[in-house]
């Protein structure tokens, strides 16, 4: 190439990137064509034009033209991330996180590979890793929103909201405060079951944007839940009067007639909601409550149809096709058999730290009626289902420091270990839960926490352990009926086989292993409860050792007053009922293809095989 052809293209360079600088793609774009007919293969302007062509989301031509120059220049991080988004937003991922990973080789420090890479794992359900590239993202530009902005998002999705809103907390008072940090520091405050927190989150955000009904339909939805009905009202009629359609103001309000009785008005509410195409988790819970209220208007059959629809749905959703149900029945197995071949072997703890009740169970077999009950005994606190067991039992490693496997690590645990764990578990309660649980007993009331039985005897030698039952027909249709929020566990609930297979392996362990336990433990039904509220209570309480006061008889009035996270929350702020008992009767026909699984159940807790009267 003749000299002045050079200069000529460096000349034509410096033109490119001013004018690209600038926001001038199209003259950009021109003059590296020029310098394409002097130099085909000229780095600067494949560069250039690989940059252009990400701008404006041409990603088939951003792919041609960075990976031609990532051809000659292989060792520059920034231009590897690059085609990496090229990659990514052209949906060839394995080669994006090939590119990610290769910009991180070299250059340990060089934050935008760590964060791109977290975002596709995040994308793929990935969380442990996600999460694990976005501490080195934090590490490389600590003051990088979107990586503390994904991270919260990840310790969401693995359980950790706490740490989430810390993370919201921290943005909102180092930067400008916007109404989408504050909507995003509800939605983590209401998934963590902190109402009140979230509550006053949405209302901040509503200050900031009072024209996003988005927001105001999540605090409506938010006071609703904690029983503050007349305000839930007004928020979503007031959101109605804008959009008539709204899915979750009209949810919102059907609930609310539900509760009132006004049954007729709910179901026709609902069924006059228009449903997303494609369908969104706002369809399902409207597909869940128009279940609910046609149940509660005796038509059965239209009411299991809406529940399987729901879960129809729920299964499409992204967090559940990433999802992984199989790992789930995998950890009950593996902590069925630790528990067997180990149980029985606590040891002695001599420090000071107190030792909590542990309420646990299948889902929906009265946990969280039983815990209202101790809740309202004036020397009871209760944690309303905060997940610190479990989280502590898949993090063992990390708390540690050291790589272990769970649960078969138990019987290796060291005293030292075990007084750490220990100082963990209460400072996590006490972190969320604050001075109430100061002077108090305290129910962790966290269903599957039966689960954990081994790590509970191992770290809590002497707790006491409430087990609630039910008839686990009705339990099992009662987790058909209910929209959670999906994880691992959750997405056995999508279908009444995959329930049942569930039901089996969860209360089989407890089966199995129950007599092997050297901790303290009662069975509390759920029926008896029903049958005799004040005789249940006085059990609980005598198991406890406490005395029972009046104010455990009529729980329900304090129970209104008080935010209460799980479905359950509008049956048990009223007085105890039994509408409930039974139920699965009215669904014989679509039950008849798990009864076989359940039989061994329903006789080994007493119940009558026979359908009741």
């Amino acid at each position: 190439m003749k000299p002045n052809n050079a200069s000529k293209c460096e000349a034509l360079i410096r033109e490119a990137h001013q004018q690209h600088q600038q926001g001038a793609f199209d003259q950009a774009e021109a003059t590296c064509r020029k310098v394409q007919k002097l130099q085909p293969l000229n780095f600067n302007a494949l560069q250039i034009l690989g940059a252009i062509a990400l701008e404006r989301r041409n990603y088939r031509q951003a792919v041609k033209f960075l990976a031609a120059a990532s051809d000659i220049h292989r060792d520059i991080p920034g231009l590897i991330v690059n085609l990496g988004l090229a990659y990514k937003h052209n949906r060839q991922f394995q080669q994006a996180k090939k590119s990610f990973q290769r910009a991180i080789e070299l250059d340990r420090d060089f934050g935008p590979a760590y964060y791109n890479l977290a975002v596709i794992m995040a994308d793929e359900n990935d969380l442990p890793s996600s999460y694990s590239l976005l501490c080195e993202s934090e590490r490389c530009r600590s003051d990088h929103v979107p990586t503390l902005e994904l991270l919260a998002n990840v310790l969401m999705r693995l359980g950790f909201s706490s740490e989430a809103a810390d993370i919201y907390q921290r943005l909102l008072q180092s930067g400008t405060p916007t109404a989408d940090l504050y909507f995003s520091l509800g939605f983590t405050h209401q998934s963590n079951k902190n109402y009140l927190g979230a509550a006053e989150a949405y209302t901040k955000a509503i200050e900031l944007a009072p024209e996003r009904i988005d927001i105001r339909a999540k605090l409506s939805e938010v006071l609703e839940s904690m029983n503050r009905v007349d305000e839930a009202r007004s928020h979503a009629e007031s959101i109605l009067a804008l959009e008539q359609s709204h899915p979750v103001a009209n949810l919102v309000i059907s609930r609310i007639e539900r509760r009132s009785g006004n049954l007729a008005a709910a179901r026709d509410r609902l069924q006059a909601v228009p449903l997303f195409t494609p369908h969104t988790d706002a369809d399902a819970a409207v597909l869940t409550e128009l279940g609910m209220t046609l149940d509660r208007l005796g038509e059965y059959r239209e009411a299991f149809d809406a529940f399987d629809r729901a879960n129809g749905i729920m299964a499409t959703l992204p967090e559940a096709v990433a999802g992984d149900p199989v790992s789930a029945l995998q950890l009950v197995v593996r902590c069925k058999k630790e528990l067997e071949n180990s149980g029985g072997h606590a040891i002695s703890i001599n420090d000071e730290l107190g030792t909590p009740v542990f309420l646990v169970g299948f889902p929906r077999s009265g946990t969280t009626l039983t815990e209202q009950i101790l809740a309202s005994h004036s020397n009871v606190t209760t944690t309303d289902e905060l997940p610190v067991l479990h989280n502590m039992a898949i993090s063992l490693g990390a708390i540690l420091g050291r790589e272990l496997e769970y649960p078969t690590c138990l019987k290796d645990l060291t005293s030292g270990d075990i007084h750490q764990l220990r100082e963990h578990y209460w400072n996590q309660v006490t972190e969320a839960a604050g001075e109430t649980i100061q002077g108090k007993l305290l129910v962790d009331k966290m269903p599957l926490n039966i689960i954990h039985l081994g790590l509970i005897e191992r770290i809590f030698p002497g707790a006491k352990i409430i087990v609630a039952l039910r008839d686990p027909r009705d339990v099992c249709l009662s987790c058909f009926m209910q929209l959670f929020s999906l994880n691992e566990s959750m997405l056995q609930f999508l279908s009444l086989e995959r329930t049942a297979d569930y039901y089996a392996a969860v209360m089989g362990l407890w089966l199995g292993s129950r007599e092997k336990l050297s901790l303290p433990w009662m069975e509390s039904r759920y029926e008896d409860i029903v049958a005799d509220a004040e005789a249940a209570t006085r059990a609980l309480d005598g198991f406890l050792g406490l005395a029972t006061g009046d104010d455990q008889i009529r729980f329900y009035e304090k129970a209104a007053k008080r935010t209460i996270s799980t479905p359950s929350y509008q049956d048990v702020s009223t007085p105890v009922y039994d509408r409930a008992r039974g139920r699965w009767k009215y669904y014989s026909a679509q039950m008849q293809p798990i009864l076989g699984t359940l039989e061994p159940y329903v006789k080994a807790f007493g119940y009558n095989v026979a359908e009741p009267d």
